[in-house]
Parts: C-alpha cells; structure tokens; sequence
C-alpha cells in the first residue's frame, strides 16, 4: 500500500509551519496543503524553500479568516466584518456559486507565484461535501490545473470523478482525541492489505500564541505532530511494507 500523510493548514501560523516542516524532514509527513489567505502564508513560503520543499496543495478555503477577493466581489460567502463564517453549513443560502469559484481561484493562483510547485488540492472544514455544485467546483479546478483532488467524499460519485487524479481512500480519524500512535496504527491495519494509496488527513505543528487565537483546534497538534515523528511510527511502516509517497508522486504515477 501507498500512504500520503498530509499536514494540513499550512501557514495559518509560523509555529504550525515550522512544526509541519519538522515532520516532513524527520518524520512520516508527506505532504501539506498551503492556507494561502493567512497573513504567514508568505513567510511559511519562505521557510519551505529553505527547507528545500519543492511543492506542496493548496487547502482551498472559504471557512476561515478573509478572502483574498474584494469584501463586494465575494459578499454571499462572508459577514458583514467581511470574514469567512467559521463553518460551511452556517455560510447563509443561497450563496453565489461564481463568487465561491473566484475566490478559490485567487487562492490558486497567489500560491502559483510563490515558485512551488503546485501538487494537489484540498479543502478547508471539508466545505465541498455540503453541497454539489461546490464539489464539482473544486473538480473542476484540479482538472484546470491537472492536479490531483482529495477524495474527502463519496457522497458525489456519479459526477465526474474519473476525470480527475484521487487516492483509492482517504481517512480523517487522526484527530483530536484519536490523534495517538495506537489510533495511527489501527488505521494503518485497516487498509494496509489493499493496493492502491490511502491519504490520511492530520493536523500537526507547533502550537504559538496565534494558533490559540484563531483556532479552536490547537494544543492536539503537538500532540500530532508527535505521533508523526515517533521512531515506533517509522518502524511500524517498515515492518509492514507501506511506501510514503507525496501527492506529486501520485500525480505523476497517474500521468
């Protein structure tokens, strides 16, 4: 089996960048996807180049902080602070689906000017499961920009999903008080005998004042981050014969 640990919520903070780092370099992290509309998104850039990361996702989001778009050009899917709604089934309907598909796109492409390179895209509170043309927004974008999808949902599958690049499976169990070596274990136990590639989603990195700030979900990720570089981790993949491989790879296996 093929694994993809992806950290998400790449440049929320600096803490949480540089800890996500740390797992890429030293433990089984394999990927991240970039929160491109915080405000260190450019300096957690910066601190992947110099740690020699050559691509990352992008963590297309509408749920948190403010858009990149213009307040008047996105104003269905933001409050009257002009702030994304914390979560996806509070955002009022209806909203307007060109207002939704312009701000990812601006996500997009502000990462595509950092010089990384591009390798998948996912999304942010899971947000494109609660509706169907929002999902078939953001398959339309990885189909745009030839790039893999996360396979967050199979709530849409007959719309699609064979025109764009996916892993066979994907978990979101590693979490909160689930994020434990024993929980990442039993996980792998579960899918390990199938062929194909299983992306589980994780939430790692150091916790700093900011991230206590603007996220409810903060001290867990130290407690994630060290599952993630834990020496039993990398031998229980080992043992077990499960390769570690990047969304890059993925795509260009698929290609």
């Amino acid at each position: 089996m093929n694994l993809i640990i992806n950290a998400d919520d790449f440049g929320l903070t600096l803490g949480l960048s540089k800890g996500i780092i740390i797992g890429m370099k030293e433990g089984i992290i394999t990927d991240t996807s970039a929160m491109v509309n915080s405000k260190d998104f450019e300096a957690s850039v910066l601190l992947a180049k110099e740690a020699r990361i050559e691509s990352m996702g992008v963590h297309l989001n509408i749920t948190a902080l403010r858009p990149l778009s213009a307040i008047d050009e996105v104003k269905s899917i933001v409050d009257f602070n002009g702030y994304f709604y914390k979560n996806p089934n509070v955002i009022p309907t209806p909203y307007n689906y060109m207002e939704i598909e312009k701000e990812l796109k601006e996500q997009i492409e502000k990462f595509l000017k950092t010089g990384l390179g591009l390798d998948h895209l996912d999304v942010h509170h899971g947000f494109n499961t609660i509706d169907k043309k929002i999902f078939e927004i953001t398959i339309n974008l990885a189909n745009k920009y030839k790039i893999p999808l996360r396979r967050n949902t199979d709530k849409f599958r007959n719309i699609k999903e064979y025109t764009v690049i996916m892993t066979e499976y994907f978990s979101k169990e590693f979490y909160s008080d689930n994020a434990t070596e024993e929980a990442m274990k039993e996980i792998l136990k579960k899918y390990k005998d199938n062929e194909g590639t299983l992306e589980i989603m994780t939430h790692p990195g150091f916790v700093d004042e900011e991230l206590i700030n603007i996220s409810s979900y903060n001290n867990n990720r130290k407690k994630e981050l060290d599952v993630l570089t834990n020496e039993g981790m990398k031998k229980f993949l080992r043992d077990n014969k499960i390769n570690l491989i990047s969304y890059r790879l993925l795509n260009k296996n698929a290609l």
